[in-house]
């Protein structure tokens, strides 16, 4: 039961991927991506790497066709998946977007996110290679670390890094 459970979130997951991959981009909000920094470090030392830029995951975005209505009603899409592509635009996010509706501010040597802000909750980011990749970490024989500050998050919250592998 577990590996056909599985098997099944796979292909949910290759089925969401595939219609995100062709998704337009929205002209209605340029995106402005938060940055982080993070140093690279061998035997030798550290060499600090220089800001690497960070993007909201498409299930907190704003999905809408050409008129502004939105392509997504309830849970459901408006129009069948196969046409979102071709109809549908996903929207940038401004910096004030993500600290006002996401609590995702820049801070000394990171970000910070809230987990609750007004309506909104959680945030999952990811990192950029450039305005098109994502950041891939190749650590074969390699030691990845992170602080995460837990003391100002709240009883049954999570404060975790994970690593999935996208195109």
């Amino acid at each position: 039961l577990l590996g056909t459970m599985a098997r099944l979130a796979g292909l949910v997951a290759y089925a969401v991927l595939g219609a995100a991959h062709a998704q337009r981009a929205g002209t209605n909000k340029q995106e402005e991506h938060p940055t982080v920094t993070f140093a690279s470090c061998t035997k030798t030392g550290c060499v600090t790497d220089s800001e690497t830029m960070l993007t909201m995951d498409a299930q907190w975005r704003w999905l809408h066709d050409a008129q502004s209505g939105n392509c997504i009603q309830g849970d459901t899409w408006a129009v069948d998946a196969s046409s979102c592509t071709t109809a549908c635009s996903v929207e940038g996010i401004s910096k004030s977007d993500y600290q006002g509706t996401y609590g995702v501010t820049e801070a000394q040597g990171g970000v910070r996110l809230k987990y609750v802000n007004g309506q909104s909750i959680g945030s999952r980011l990811y990192m950029m290679e450039d305005e098109s990749n994502y950041k891939l970490f190749k650590l074969l024989n390699k030691e990845f670390t992170f602080d995460v500050d837990v003391s100002a998050l709240e009883c049954g919250l999570n404060g975790a890094v994970y690593f999935v592998e996208m195109e």
